[in-house]
């Protein structure tokens, strides 16, 4: 994990301060539970509110099919030497809405993708207690989940060519979201398979590598 991968579903925050009743705070480690789609008002801007669910200790479940009600998040901290600290769990019945600036250094952990797709299909069993199968879930976020994969590495590229994270990750939704006389943008072909995908890969790989040969010649003269 790295700090230029966009906030994504699944995405674990540690000592997240809340207002408590009597007007103290508290910290608690949270969970994101929205899919990335509704967690950003553009593409680039994180919408102002975001679900999380609290995450607390727990233990191993060796029947993942148990306790509908939370999301196991197995060895998430193996340094620690308790195993309900080791081995916590996102609990559905225990949410809040944060602000962006509430999570803002904060995030420890991101889930595969099929932990995402495990995520997502927990809290909709949790929720309406309609069991869809994972692979329906898989073939729904993979595209997302590999435009989150573009723009963590181009925002590796540029930041060192003297981006910030922000203009990166926007400078990379436009042209992943390029749109040329009718042609679907790269964005829409994410969903075309595999063989798209990896060729969006090596157009952004290109994309960043022309980008930063331009600057440097007009920084030259």
């Amino acid at each position: 994990m790295s700090e230029f991968r966009p906030i994504l579903t699944g995405d674990v925050f540690a000592r997240v301060s809340f207002k408590a009743p009597d007007g103290g705070v508290k910290l608690r480690d949270v969970m994101i539970l929205q899919h990335p789609c509704s967690l950003r008002t553009n593409g680039v801007d994180l919408a102002d509110r975001l679900l999380v669910a609290t995450v607390r200790n727990f233990r191993r479940l060796e029947d993942r099919t148990t306790h509908a009600r939370l999301m196991p998040l197995p060895e998430l901290r193996p340094e620690l030497d308790s195993e309900r600290r080791r081995n916590p769990a996102a609990w559905f019945d225990d949410l809040h809405l944060v602000t962006p600036q509430q999570l803002e250094g904060l995030r420890i952990a991101c889930l595969t993708l099929p932990g995402m797709n495990i995520l997502l299909q927990r809290w909709v069993f949790h929720s309406s207690r309609a069991l869809i199968p994972s692979r329906t879930y898989h073939e729904a976020n993979i595209a997302v989940y590999e435009e989150a994969d573009i723009i963590e590495d181009w925002c590796w590229d540029r930041t060192e060519d003297g981006l910030s994270v922000a203009a990166a990750t926007a400078e990379c939704v436009e042209w992943l979201r390029e749109d040329k006389d009718g042609v679907p943008s790269r964005q829409e072909r994410l969903r075309d398979g595999e063989a798209q995908r990896n060729l969006i890969r090596r157009e952004a790989q290109n994309q960043r590598r022309e980008l930063r040969r331009v600057e440097e010649a007009i920084a030259e003269n």
